[in-house]
């Protein structure tokens, strides 16, 4: 029904941003796959970002649940700790731009080449 074509990870999703917010984000909304934007220009795409942010909080609690807890709650939060918790959450959002600008620069590519051959047989 109409419940299942919700659930599709192709279904357009609601914005948690009101459309004045989105007008506002100092990023782009949407990466374009296109060769021609520098790397960075993809990296500080909205989607990017905002991918990056759920992925480092996901990934990087778990680390630091896993390799920090038993300091936390001993109370060692030492300069030093406090930077590798940084790094925890740092090192899985860098992973994470990197695989999807990668990703967006494929795509741009094999958008380019299928338009390169679909222009060359007419």
């Amino acid at each position: 029904g109409s419940n299942t074509a919700s659930l599709s990870p192709f279904a357009p999703r609601k914005s948690a941003l009101s459309q004045s917010e989105r007008r506002q984000w100092p990023l782009e909304r949407a990466p374009v796959p296109n060769n021609d934007r520098s790397w960075l220009q993809m990296a500080l795409a909205r989607s990017v970002v905002l991918r990056g942010f759920r992925v480092s909080a996901v990934v990087g609690t778990l680390l630091v649940t896993i390799n920090h807890l038993p300091a936390i709650w001993s109370g060692d939060l030492s300069r030093t700790r406090m930077f590798q918790i940084g790094l925890t959450y740092l090192v899985p959002y860098c992973v994470a731009t990197w695989s999807s600008v990668s990703a967006l620069r494929e795509a741009g590519r094999k958008t380019t080449e299928a338009a390169n051959e679909s222009g060359t047989a007419s």
